[in-house]
């Protein structure tokens, strides 16, 4: 239970990373970014991830014994087959808006508009999920969404005039410049800042309070826009479930009743692999930058 609580924890805070995603967007308005490029910049990333955890998973298992790695029922080719086939219909949604978008088919709001209109005929007539008497609940629930994350992006615009107005930024960026010479430098200061904040904060409440002073500096540092937005939302995933303060990990440990203290040995292979990810799309900025670029 302890592994699976853990192994949860980063299945959650890897979600921001897979487009489409609600972080990228507000993070591609903060920086004035493309976020059609940043979602194709996730792409990579999210897989490395998802095969650094599998690594993870495979390794623990094998601690085990054979016995295990046995399951309760036997997988077959038929069964595996059927399974992926009812899945389909679900993950059309996200193929159709990443390459809507980027193949500019529609606009990001668009995309929201056929997004739903295609969940809602999925959920209703393939998989009878939703009826006609749940769509008052639906739409009261999405306003109540919406309104959040609009009242969240005119606070971030304003926050960044503010902040820009008093030349904050630019006083920053020569305090820090006198104290770092290279972009490596700079690098290893942002992703220690982001496991601290990631670990204390939610993402969109860190995006408006951080994104405004620390991207100027990233400029500064001739830092893809791109490169820095996908960087920080992996950072910020693994702020998440970094103990003892990760929110993400806290709210997994609530789910299953563990306490943190019992979940701490097993996220931190995790938490290790997630960190070696981190690294080398910093490092090496092809592995976030060649899709973007490729589809540009």
């Amino acid at each position: 239970m302890n592994f699976a609580t853990a192994l949860q924890a980063a299945g959650g805070s890897i979600g921001p990373i897979i487009p489409p995603s609600l972080l990228m967007i507000l993070i591609g308005y903060a920086t004035d970014t493309s976020v059609s490029q940043l979602f194709l910049g996730g792409v990579i990333p999210g897989l490395l991830i998802g095969i650094g955890l599998m690594v993870v998973v495979y390794i623990h298992a094998s601690k085990g014994g054979k016995a295990y790695l046995q399951t309760r029922e036997d997988i077959n080719m038929k069964r595996l087959l059927s399974t992926g086939i009812s899945a389909l219909p679900s993950l059309g949604l996200p193929f159709i808006i990443i390459f809507g978008i980027v193949g500019g088919v529609f606009t990001i709001t668009e995309a929201a508009v056929i997004a739903v209109v295609y969940g809602f005929i999925v959920g209703m007539f393939i998989y009878k999920e939703i009826s006609i008497r749940d769509v008052p609940k639906i739409l009261f629930e999405s306003a109540e969404l919406a309104t959040i994350i609009l009242f969240i992006q005119t606070t971030a615009f304003l926050f960044a005039w503010l902040i820009t107005v008093n030349e904050l930024p630019a006083n920053l960026s020569n305090s820090l410049l006198s104290i770092i010479s290279s972009k490596t430098g700079f690098y290893i200061m942002y992703i220690i800042l982001l496991l601290l904040v990631g670990m204390v904060m939610e993402s969109f409440s860190a995006t408006i309070i951080f994104i405004p002073l620390i991207f100027p500096i990233a400029q500064s540092f001739g830092v893809d826009p791109v490169h820095f937005g996908v960087v920080t939302t992996v950072g910020w995933a693994i702020g998440y479930i970094t103990p003892p303060f990760g929110a993400t990990l806290f709210v997994s440990c609530s789910l299953t009743n563990t306490s943190i203290r019992e979940v701490t040995p097993h996220i931190l292979p995790i938490v290790i692999a997630m960190l070696v990810v981190l690294l080398i799309i910093t490092f090496f900025p092809d592995t976030v930058l060649w899709l973007p670029r490729l589809f540009t």
